[in-house]
Order: C-alpha cells, then sequence, then structure tokens
C-alpha cells in the first residue's frame, strides 16, 4: 500500500492537485521549486512506496488533503492553515512544517522591506512549529531557534542539482584577473558595501559580475552604480516576466565565466543571521571556491575551510583574494574540493534521502 505525501506549498500554479511527474515546473513558485520539486520528484522515482501530491493553499481541498497520510506544509501559519492542520492531526494525519524563514525573532537593523516579522506571523509560526510532529529548519541558527518550541527539529539544507551545476571542461580562461560571481535579489546587493572598499582596492586584479532578480519598484541600491562605476563591475539580469510569474534564468552559464564564488553578509539582523548557504553552494558545484561571511550556514558549508573561506572582516576579505590572485593553481583545487563538499553534503540524492527517512521516522512514531 502506498504512502500518501502531500507537500502544501504557496503556490501549485492554477492547477490545485497535480503529481509531482506531471507538473510543470512553472507552476511552483520559486521557494516551493528550491525546496520540494526535486526532492520530491526523485523520490516518487526511487521509492515505490511513496505516492507524492501537491496541494496550493489557496484551492480548499480539504477531500483531498485528509486522503493524505502525511502533509509537509511550506512556511505558511495563517489561521486557516492552522486550522486545517489542526483538523488533520485529529484525523490522524502526521504534519512536518518546513519553517524555511526565521519568522521567530525581529532584532536587528532590517534594511530589506518586508523582512521584519509582523506580530501574527511571529505568533502563528510559534503555534505551527508546536503544533507540528516534525519541524524542518533548512539552516542550523534556524533549527536552533524552533526547538524552543518543538523536540523534533531536523536541519534539510537545500538540495543542489549537481548534474545543472557542474564544472564546466570547456570553461574560458580568465585573462589575467581573478573573476568574482555574486548572485542575489537586487535589494540585497547591500551586502556588498562591506566589502566595496577592499574590492575597490584590488581592481587592477579582480572582474566582478553580479547576477541578481531585478525586481520592478525595488528601492535603489548605491553600492551596484559604485561598483560598475569604480571597478567597472558588470550588471546580469536574473530573470524576467513569464506567464506563471517570474522565471528564473539558469546563471550556471555565467559561472563559465568566474572563478570564485563570493557572499559578503551584513549580519546585522534576524532575517539575516537565519538564511541557508544556497547562494554559495551553487558556485561550489560548478567547481568555484568560495569566500563568505560568518553567516552560520555558510560556516556548516564551509567547516574545516574545505571548499573556500570564511571572512570576518575587510582584512581577511582582501587576504583570501589576494591569496586567489597569486595562486591560480590553487583556486582550482579547492574548486574540485568545494563540488565534492557538495556532492557529499548538498545533492538532491542526499537530501531526498534525510527527508525519506523523516517522513518514514514521522509516520511511524508513537
Amino acid at each position: 500500500m502506498k504512502i500518501r505525501v502531500g507537500w502544501i506549498v504557496d503556490n501549485a500554479g492554477r492547477f490545485g492537485r497535480l503529481s509531482l511527474l506531471k507538473m510543470p515546473w512553472q507552476g511552483l513558485s520559486i521557494v516551493g521549486r528550491m525546496r520540494y520539486e526535486e526532492v520530491g520528484l526523485y523520490l516518487q522515482r526511487t521509492n515505490p512506496l511513496f505516492e507524492m501530491v501537491l496541494f496550493d493553499w489557496s484551492y480548499p481541498l480539504w477531500s483531498l488533503w485528509k486522503k493524505c497520510d502525511i502533509v509537509i506544509v511550506l512556511k505558511r501559519f495563517e489561521d486557516y492553515v492552522i486550522d486545517a492542520v489542526e483538523r488533520l492531526k485529529k484525523r490522524g494525519t502526521k504534519v512536518i512544517f518546513d519553517a524555511n524563514v526565521n519568522y521567530y525573532e525581529d532584532w536587528g537593523n532590517h534594511r530589506m522591506p518586508g523582512t521584519i516579522p509582523k506580530p501574527w506571523q511571529m505568533e502563528n509560526a510559534k503555534k505551527m512549529t508546536s503544533l507540528a510532529d516534525c519541524v524542518v529548519a533548512d539552516s542550523t541558527y534556524l533549527a536552533e531557534i524552533c526547538r524552543r518550541y518543538n523536540k523534533n527539529i531536523v536541519w534539510i539544507p537545500d538540495p543542489i542539482d549537481t548534474e545543472m551545476y557542474k564544472p564546466n571542461p570547456k570553461k574560458s580562461a580568465s585573462h589575467g584577473k581573478l573573476r568574482l560571481l555574486w548572485s542575489g535579489i537586487e535589494w540585497k546587493a547591500y551586502h556588498l558595501e562591506l566589502i566595496a572598499p577592499v574590492l575597490e582596492k584590488l581592481k587592477s586584479s579582480i572582474e566582478l559580475t553580479m547576477v541578481f532578480d531585478k525586481i520592478e519598484g525595488a528601492p535603489r541600491v548605491d553600492v551596484i552604480e559604485r561598483l560598475q562605476k569604480n571597478i567597472g563591475a558588470r550588471v546580469v539580469p536574473f530573470s524576467e516576466p513569464k506567464p506563471f510569474g517570474r522565471q528564473r534564468i539558469l546563471f550556471h552559464k555565467w559561472m563559465d565565466q568566474a572563478d570564485v564564488i563570493i557572499s559578503p553578509k551584513i549580519l546585522d539582523c534576524a532575517y539575516e543571521m537565519g538564511h541557508t548557504e544556497l547562494k554559495i553552494t551553487q558556485g561550489m558545484a560548478a567547481g568555484l571556491p568560495a569566500l563568505a561571511s560568518p553567516q552560520q550556514s555558510y560556516k556548516e558549508a564551509l567547516r574545516d575551510n574545505v571548499g573556500g573561506w570564511i571572512c570576518s572582516s575587510p582584512e581577511e576579505w582582501e587576504e583570501h583574494l589576494t591569496f586567489f590572485i597569486k595562486d591560480p593553481q590553487r583556486v582550482t583545487q579547492i574548486g574540485k574540493d568545494a563540488r565534492t563538499r557538495v556532492l557529499e553534503r548538498y545533492s538532491i540524492p542526499v537530501i531526498a534521502k534525510i527527508y525519506e527517512g523523516i517522513i518514514l521516522q514521522t509516520l511511524h512514531a508513537v
């Protein structure tokens, strides 16, 4: 008898209930694709016990939800969602809550719009965390917070498609300069303020490409123009409008023209501390060494200085960038180590196996 697993997402497009094997990828939000799509597909392909189905909370399909043996809820905790989960639990359905974002704390300097959790969000996030049979946290920082409200916490990082993000044997030459790659939402480029003076100091030896999701109406980020003007930084759009929302242009092609992936972070608020390692692990999978700020998920990914370094000050950023500039052969070797680290800890088969164990463990818990 199959185990029916309901993946409850923030947006399954206009389709309501769909088998993952038949699911057009455009139907999922970016977060849904990132956290669930490949993992769900992998589990359905490799474990005949599982039947995977998607549900969109915007569709009141209670008759379908209640047919699941277990549901996995992605970052939703509105009152009606909590009510539905309580009803599911009363009938014996198991519930896993994927917390995904730090809605539990509001300390610090939140520079990005919409990143301060509202009081009702904080209250309901804690309520959902307490209610779930198991809670998935996408960073160890978030896992420790969630453990205050539920003892059954598991850290499951973002999966990386290591077939999509992989080294290119025909990678173009660097032409003598160290090529740096930064990616993210346009708003988040303000983090580059942290290392702008270092980049300007080393401008004769580096090239910077900023690949970001340019969102209409977003606040102006002065450091983007500063780096374009002062070091000739390149700006590349990350997405474009599509019928099902914002469709990503896969930026792994730009990795073929990069030597190092960078992710400086101004860690001055709860929102930034709870993030995942995704910004660097995609590049690491493509064989790029990583330099990153001491965010906890980055420290996990680069533990023991495998695949790159954590830079805790502008001086350390300059030190490690200078090391790579002077020794390009080491860039290649450290990039190979970075790829191995992702294969061992963040690849889709590895993450799917963790999810499989948690699903089965939660179903059989007394």
